[in-house]
């Protein structure tokens, strides 16, 4: 299912420096770089941060493997007056889902949504230190992911200053984590299936930047990081 929005031009990125957003006044953020806006007739949760990013290939990953999540577009912006028309800042916009009651860790829906949770357990592997979390509605019976920040290695300005160590570094914290989440939830056949899925993907055709001005250079280091970390993970499965 796509979920992605693309840019009128097909790119994976909107340029909104000179787009106005209403602002809205709905649920109170804790996040005080997040807040509620109305763009293209719906509303969104404005993100806009270091990690946004990460997390926008965080949901093409959850995206290429079926998770359920809400439609979602990346952006970009520039400063008012910024003639070379640089981006300053990068962000992410997801659609608001109106069930939403509860905030769930990712293995709370693992009776009810068992192939779901599997799914995200094995994204969950290649995250970098943070935990994505399920939107739930009141009965338990839908759920969307999201907080899918750290998905990938973590950026720095500028991008020569960004190490792929400390990422490659933490993947058996992470693989452990997750197939300790599994094993619990009982989800150890799932789990596995889908993590040797990603380990198949081609992460250089799934990750998609375009419209980012430094998409070439960004989308190398992310695709280097992920790619390390798929190696890493089948030795661990081969031991």
């Amino acid at each position: 299912m796509k979920t992605q929005l693309r840019s009128p031009n097909g790119k994976s990125f909107w340029d909104l420096s000179d787009v106005c957003l209403e602002k809205l006044k709905c649920a109170s953020l804790a996040d005080r770089h997040s807040e509620w806006v109305t763009f293209l007739d719906r509303d969104w949760l404005y993100k806009r941060r270091s990690e946004s990013l990460t997390e926008i290939v965080g949901y093409q990953i959850a995206e290429a493997l079926d998770l359920p999540i809400q439609p979602w577009l990346g952006f970009i912006e520039a400063s008012k007056g910024n003639k070379t028309r640089q981006p300053v800042s990068t962000g992410i916009l997801v659609a608001r889902w109106l069930p939403f009651r509860s905030r769930e860790v990712l293995s709370f829906p693992s009776k009810a949504h068992p192939d779901s949770v599997a799914r995200a357990l094995a994204l969950f592997v290649f995250d970098g230190s943070g935990e994505p979390m399920w939107m739930m509605n009141a009965d338990f019976t839908e759920l969307r992911l999201f907080d899918l920040e750290l998905v990938g290695p973590e950026l720095f300005e500028p991008k020569s200053r960004t190490r792929l160590k400390p990422y490659t570094d933490f993947t058996p914290c992470s693989y452990k984590q997750a197939q300790e989440m599994a094993s619990k939830a009982g989800l150890d056949e799932l789990f596995g299936r889908y993590v040797c899925q990603l380990l198949e993907y081609d992460l250089a055709r799934v990750v998609d930047l375009s419209g980012h001005p430094q998409a070439g250079s960004i989308q190398r280091i992310i695709v280097r990081g992920l790619a390390s970390r798929q190696r890493q993970v089948r030795r661990i499965l081969a031991r």
